[in-house]
């Protein structure tokens, strides 16, 4: 299974009057072996488990399950092994990973 990361930008994210730049990380998939790589992952580059965002339900039923990462985090994710995600290559996976499943609308449903 792989771990993704994708770009930083502006998710609304101020500290000390400032603007964060965040991204994110996330799993090949919803299977628990898939995520159980993820909090292993995110172990070893010192993110805490309770900081996992599981994914939503209701009107942000379309996210993936992820940790947030800032700028600093992000280059340790990605020294320890992260597939960087441009804005080109993520819509592609991230169709393939949620487009009827556990990720995202149920099929038949729009």
């Amino acid at each position: 299974m792989a771990i993704y990361i994708d770009w930083l930008c502006r998710h609304g994210w101020r500290l000390r009057g400032r603007t964060i730049l965040s991204c994110h990380l996330f799993p090949e998939g919803p299977a628990t072996e898939a995520l159980e790589e993820l909090h292993t992952f995110a172990r070893r580059i010192g993110l805490k488990r309770s900081w996992f965002q599981a994914a939503p339900t209701g009107r942000m039923a379309g996210s993936v399950p992820h940790y947030d990462l800032t700028a600093g985090k992000r280059a340790q994710a990605v020294a320890a092994g992260a597939i960087e995600l441009t804005r080109k290559t993520l819509p592609p996976l991230l169709s393939r990973l949620r487009p009827y499943g556990p990720y995202g609308r149920q099929k038949g449903r729009r």
